[in-house]
């Protein structure tokens, strides 16, 4: 009914007017774990966009948490299978 698209309309309104528009937490996440490294990306492109993600995905976690997250994603999504292997075998558990 329009009252009630009316009443959704002043709670989106509302909530927008406190937490802003940008993506949620969770959606900012899911980019975190797809992000793989882009043909043409530099390496340390690559590192500040999942730096970027990591931070305002996990802003609750350690420093220490959000730098494994950060290597793990940099070993596992970057496109040099060299690279990858060099990492693995560098930064193994």
């Amino acid at each position: 009914s329009e009252s009630e698209r009316d009443r959704e309309q002043k709670v989106l309104a509302l909530l927008i007017c406190r937490f802003g528009t940008g993506p949620s937490r969770i959606h900012v996440k899911q980019q975190f774990y797809a992000r793989n490294e882009e043909p043409e990306e530099d390496y340390m492109r690559y590192l500040d966009v999942l730096e970027q993600l990591r931070s305002r995905g996990f802003r609750n976690e350690s420093i220490g948490e959000s730098r494994y997250g950060i290597l793990q994603s940099f070993i596992e999504g970057s496109s040099s299978q060299e690279l990858h292997q060099m990492l693995a075998g560098n930064y193994a558990d």
